[in-house]
């Protein structure tokens, strides 16, 4: 499954609260990924890269992520702060940048 359809699938389960609507996107997007694809989608769906007994943690704090999004974005730290509290999440909050 390409990237950019993944991103659609997990775009659209963010965009409701009901969750027989999210039954149905995910089962979907689960008929439409390749064998080789599920696990990891299922992983990242569960906010994981990972199975839990691998014990894998991506070691990136909120504050590194924050610095980096100024920095690639040229804007203050400040600027990024307030956009990651006002949004509640730095992928909306890199988006507005």
């Amino acid at each position: 499954m390409k990237f950019k359809d993944l991103v659609e699938y997990l775009k659209r389960l963010e965009a409701t609260t009901k969750r027989l609507e999210m039954f149905d996107i995910l089962s979907e997007l689960f008929t439409e990924a390749g064998k080789d694809d599920i696990d990891k989608i299922i992983y990242l769906t569960q906010g994981q890269l990972t199975p839990p007994f691998y014990g894998v943690e991506t070691g990136i704090s909120e504050k590194l992520l924050i610095r980096a999004l100024s920095d690639a974005a040229n804007r203050p730290t400040k600027e990024v702060e307030k956009l990651f509290r006002e949004t509640g999440d730095l992928g909306e909050a890199a988006q507005k940048l």
